[in-house]
């Protein structure tokens, strides 16, 4: 058997793993959160902290539609199916406008197409067909964005008298 003072030194080395072992983990934890910490607060890595940032604002402020300037390209009043007159759009952006009365004939059918100068369809921009279960013997009002500059002119179907108004972004 073992003596007494060599299970007491046993005994002592065992303590002493523990506590390396115990201490090895508490140092390891340490530098894990200071690492931590300093990935956070951009030390690591060269990122800017807050302080170290530029004075101006991180986000940009929502645009304000009141700020944009649409200015008539054309606008005319017809009724029944009529093409409008050409038009040039030298923008990005343009927009149709458009109102009518109540429909007299009480078919409630309006339908707005653009086309290309050489007669060319581009898009059925609006048409009361694609929405059968809707009233539309009331006035409608309505308005659409498009892109692209170019030359066009509007196709108008309908038995309704109207105004149409073409404006492009400046």
């Amino acid at each position: 058997m073992h003596s007494p003072a060599k299970r007491m030194q046993i005994n002592i080395t065992s303590k002493v793993k523990a506590n390396l072992i115990t201490g090895t983990a508490v140092v390891l934890l340490a530098g894990v959160g200071l690492a931590a910490v300093l990935i956070l607060t951009g030390v690591i890595e060269g990122k800017p902290t807050p302080a170290q940032q530029s004075p101006l604002p991180v986000s940009t402020p929502a645009l304000d539609p009141s700020t944009f300037e649409w200015t008539d390209v054309a606008s005319w009043e017809s009724s029944g199916d009529d093409d409008s007159p050409p038009f040039h759009i030298s923008g990005d952006s343009w927009r149709i406008l458009w109102v009518t009365p109540r429909d007299s004939v009480g078919d409630g059918s309006f339908a707005i197409h653009v086309y290309d100068p050489n007669g060319l369809f581009l898009v059925d921009l609006f048409d009361t067909a694609h929405a059968p279960e809707s009233d539309f013997d009331a006035p409608i009002r309505g308005g659409l964005h498009l892109s692209d500059p170019g030359d066009y002119f509007i196709r108008v179907k309908t038995a309704r008298e109207y105004q149409l108004t073409i404006q492009q972004l400046r």
